[in-house]
């Protein structure tokens, strides 16, 4: 993605925030660092637009918003990873778009917070 896409295109430091199991989330995170409209608003349809076409063919951008901000906000990587799978596949996308689409999702997430 390009820089002009981040806002204020520097990165997050966790090194104080390294323990995912104390609750911290990457929703939590994302809007800390980039703001609550940027992370529920602008976010989802730059993922939405990194995704396999078979993905966009079955689920609309309006579906995938409140996928995102209702099921993969409040998880950590591996877990949206998951979640996302799982939601295409119930969806009828083919299991190789959506592990595809998966795997965008937990790189475009590392992304933003590295």
């Amino acid at each position: 993605m390009p820089d002009g896409e981040i806002p204020g295109g520097d990165t997050l430091d966790l090194s104080e925030e390294v323990d995912a199991s104390v609750g911290s989330t990457i929703g939590k995170k994302l809007i800390k660092k980039f703001g609550k409209k940027f992370v529920t608003k602008k976010l989802p349809r730059i993922i939405y637009g990194k995704l396999p076409k078979a993905v966009i063919k079955k689920i609309t951008l309006k579906k995938f918003e409140k996928a995102w901000n209702d099921l993969f906000l409040g998880s950590v990587a591996g877990i949206v990873s998951e979640q996302a799978y799982n939601y295409m596949v119930k969806n009828h996308v083919p299991k190789w778009a959506a592990k595809s689409a998966a795997a965008v999702l937990y790189g475009v997430i590392w992304y933003y917070l590295n």
